[in-house]
């Protein structure tokens, strides 16, 4: 019986020797937090949303290169552009002097609209939510198809925040009372 407990013992004691650390362990930590910060605040659960964020900021301010906590900042300003929230990106403002980073600077040039670049050459088109950051800086031009698609890739993945606010748009630009009224129905049924 003592020989298979001093097995055991020296088994987990090394399994536990091997199992390290990755030194970079916090930027994991604080990308996948930023990842529930998006999907829980483009669903409209805003006290998950607020834990994840602030999971992500203490994850990424474990270090000196502040390219991640720059990206969280920039992240956060980009989503709430795209579901209609006014942001001038303040937060990445604060620290862009200490970031060496053309692609940050390129993105928020965009998503500020202080830059000539276009947003189709810099947005990852393949990810929702660039799909609808995209569409909201571009909302003044789309028609009623366009507004439709968003629509529906906000829908599709349930992105409730995001959806809200293409049924405004398309509230907003349609002449017909009926659909104003149906929009505007809609809106209320999932508030």
């Amino acid at each position: 019986m003592i020989k298979y407990i001093f097995i055991l013992f020296i088994i987990i004691y090394f399994s536990a020797c091997s199992f390290k650390t990755a030194p970079n362990e916090w930027q994991y930590k604080s990308a996948n937090a930023f990842d529930s910060y998006v999907n829980d605040f483009m669903s409209e659960q805003d006290i998950l949303a607020q834990n994840d964020l602030k999971q992500a900021l203490k994850h990424a301010k474990k270090s000196a290169n502040l390219s991640t906590l720059a990206r969280i900042y920039l992240g956060k300003c980009a989503l709430n552009i795209s579901v209609g929230i006014e942001d001038k990106c303040k937060e990445y403002q604060s620290i862009s002097n200490l970031v060496d980073d053309k692609e940050l600077s390129n993105y928020y040039g965009i998503i500020t609209r202080t830059s000539a670049l276009n947003p189709d050459a810099i947005l990852n088109r393949d990810k929702a939510t660039s799909v609808l950051l995209n569409g909201a800086l571009n909302k003044e031009v789309l028609n009623q198809t366009q507004r439709a698609k968003l629509l529906k890739v906000a829908s599709y993945h349930g992105y409730k925040r995001a959806v809200i606010f293409w049924l405004k748009e398309s509230k907003e630009h349609t002449y017909d009372k009926n659909k104003k009224a149906f929009f505007q129905q809609k809106i209320e049924a999932i508030k």
